[in-house]
């Protein structure tokens, strides 16, 4: 009995696997134009600040270069209830970039500017981590102040706090009106302070007795770094635009009018892979077994094999139980995957109509996070098809999340097949490699038991039974 594509992927979180020691498939960025691609990133990291729907919200942005005109081809992985917005700052970031391209170098009152138009954008992210985030900076400062530090620990510590402060004090939720341009200027002036008393610093593990202190029980250790790290991104992201703009490739684009599309979110996926969990059990069991054998008979033919498949089968179940039966329902597709599928529908009718000036983007789609598993995965069966061109991104976490796949165009059910298909053989591959791993994990674990000095090596058969030893003891 076979699985589809979608209820694989609907089992392969349970199993609670690390899939980056596997060495999947992750797509970065390359060398060239590397500050071009992370200004793709950053600027796909500024519209999900700017437009607030959920903590979940994520960007994808590509760029096409026409003869006529240069389009921006914008994905959410849920619309923005201010979608208006998108476009509007989009166009204000662009409009400085070509203005800035023209002049003979850095413009102070230009550069500010443009952090004014970010700041506004960034507002609400800047605030959620004020208030979310904030409040052990000034308790842990104190306790650390109290401490024998060093000269340079100390300036690093006043740095960070009065960076935290003045942006509290400008960009606090309790500011009805920000000033952006005071703003504005006092940000960069702190930011750079931080960065150059965080610069003579070796490490923070100096820092660490005082967050552990800050955290609550059970809860994750605050971190002073990464918390200002992440609150000055919007510094980083106004560096990342002016560097771009120095690029030749850039200086050439702005020349050409800009359009914007905000493509359309997609809908909420329906519910749970398994329509039925009529035989869910040797369904899956039997697909398990399939993988196994398929990517290693020996393994597949080790007295350990039937261990490693109940193990996975046990985490899929508790899981289910869990859920009334059921697994967690399918995610909306991401929007990277929409990007991707919204330009090979576009390639794909160029090919068929002959249109004489195609709409194939930069090979590099921005986007505001890294991407899931599945993600990573459509872009490399996309890939391996050899369906149309080729796109990279920033990469993959390789966390696992069961997310639905996008569709094509009605007349493009050969490429949705296609592409199912390769990721279904991949999955197979590695859910097969998986097994591979847990069985050879529980050989090691019943080797170490077992007092061989002056013996022959164990049988799989001994293995076993020293392993259900350890396993079901007290």
């Amino acid at each position: 009995m076979s699985l589809s594509v979608l209820e694989v992927m609907s089992i392969l979180r349970p199993m609670e696997q690390n899939l980056a020691r596997l060495g999947l498939p992750a797509y970065s960025r390359s060398n060239d134009d590397e500050v071009w691609q992370k200004w793709l990133d950053s600027l796909a990291s500024l519209l999900v600040g700017s437009s607030p729907t959920s903590s979940n919200q994520v960007c994808a942005v590509s760029l096409s270069l026409l003869q006529s005109r240069c389009i921006m081809t914008i994905a959410f992985n849920v619309r923005p209830t201010r979608s208006g917005d998108v476009p509007k700052l989009v166009h204000s970031i662009w409009n400085w970039m070509k203005d800035a391209s023209v002049l003979p170098g850095e413009d102070s009152k230009k550069n500010g500017e443009l952090f004014e138009i970010i700041l506004e954008a960034s507002l609400d992210r800047i605030r959620r981590r004020l208030k979310d985030k904030g409040k052990f900076v000034g308790p842990l400062i104190a306790k650390a102040e109290e401490a024998n530090l060093t000269g340079l620990q100390k300036t690093f510590l006043m740095t960070a706090h009065l960076l935290h402060v003045d942006i509290l004090q400008r960009l606090g939720p309790d500011v009805e009106k920000p000033d952006f341009r005071m703003a504005s200027k006092a940000f960069r002036f702190r930011v750079k302070a931080y960065e150059a008393a965080k610069s003579k610093l070796e490490d923070f593990y100096w820092l660490h007795p005082f967050e552990s202190q800050m955290a609550k029980s059970g809860a994750k250790l605050p971190s002073l770094v990464r918390y200002v790290d992440k609150l000055q991104k919007p510094y980083s992201q106004y560096v990342l635009i002016r560097k771009a703009v120095r690029k030749s490739f850039i200086r050439d684009v702005l020349s050409i009018p800009l359009h914007v599309n905000v493509l359309p979110s997609p809908d909420p996926a329906p519910g749970s892979a398994f329509q039925s969990m009529v035989n869910f059990e040797t369904r899956v069991r039997s697909y398990l077994t399939r993988a196994l054998l398929s990517y290693s008979a020996d393994a597949a033919g080790s007295s350990f094999a039937e261990g490693a498949i109940d193990s996975f089968w046990h985490r899929i179940q508790k899981v289910a139980d869990a859920n009334q039966g059921q697994l967690p329902p399918l995610l909306a597709v991401y929007c990277e995957c929409t990007l991707l599928c919204h330009h090979l529908d576009l390639h794909l009718h160029d090919i068929a109509t002959s249109t004489p000036e195609g709409r194939t983007p930069y090979p590099y789609f921005g986007v505001s996070k890294l991407s899931c598993f599945q993600c990573a995965l459509y872009f490399q069966a996309y890939r391996a098809c050899e369906l149309g061109p080729s796109f990279q991104t920033r990469g993959s976490h390789a966390e696992v999340f069961a997310c639905a796949l996008p569709a094509c165009d009605r007349g493009h059910d050969k490429t949705d097949e296609a592409i199912g298909n390769e990721m279904g053989a991949q999955l197979e591959n590695i859910i097969g490699q998986l097994l591979a791993v847990e069985i050879n994990g529980r050989r090691k674990m019943s080797l170490s038991s077992i007092d061989s000095t002056g013996s022959s090596p164990p049988s799989d058969e001994e293995y076993v039974d020293v392993l259900k030893t350890r396993m079901y003891q007290p």
